[in-house]
């Protein structure tokens, strides 16, 4: 899938495997412009608490979670035990 992405001030192009890239998990987060479609993906590695992710079958998967949080029973995301 062609996604975009905006580094070093320029906008920048790429086809990426949306089944295992981490910041376009299932998606584009940035779509090809000419596509003018919503953003699709998400950016595991920017997932609330999580220390060890991956982005498995288009789908986020954690593995673990910083202090304070706890992985969730569908290992999707980190949830705040306060």
């Amino acid at each position: 899938m062609l996604c975009g992405g905006w580094k070093k001030g320029v906008d920048e192009w790429e086809c990426v495997d949306t089944r295992s890239t981490l910041d376009s998990c299932g998606g584009c987060i940035y779509p090809y412009f000419f596509d003018e479609k919503p953003p699709t993906g998400a950016d595991c590695s920017s997932l609330p608490g999580a220390v060890d992710v991956e982005c498995r079958n288009s789908r986020c998967i954690v593995h673990s979670c910083q202090p304070g949080y706890v992985l969730s029973p569908a290992y999707d995301e980190c949830i705040p035990t306060n």
